[in-house]
């Protein structure tokens, strides 16, 4: 069974919190670097649901040169149930799914 964006985002974040410091704030876990030094302090509102957002970009990075950037409101989409943007959600999994 195929990992969804729900639980690519939970590994994530246990990565985050599990895996080797190479930077303040970037991570390795496994084969992949977590780079979390483009996130920028404040909030904005979600255009669909007014609800507060994270700003700026997350890198995912797999040791074999895939990589994906999105943004820290993609785990606001996810919750809410959101549209998600496809290229984005695809690339994230299969390089958390490699982790």
């Amino acid at each position: 069974m195929a990992m969804t964006i729900k639980e690519a985002l939970q590994k994530l974040r246990e990565f985050e919190e599990a895996g080797e410091r190479v930077d303040s704030l970037v991570v390795r876990y496994g084969n992949i670097f977590i780079d979390l030094r483009m996130v920028q302090r404040g909030l904005r509102p979600c255009p669909y649901c007014g609800g507060l957002m994270g700003m700026g970009v997350i890198e995912v990075r797999h040791q074999d040169g895939r990589s994906v950037q999105f943004s820290p409101e993609l785990y606001h989409y996810v919750d809410a149930g959101h549209p998600l943007p496809k290229d984005v959600v695809k690339r994230l999994v299969e390089i958390v799914a490699d982790a």
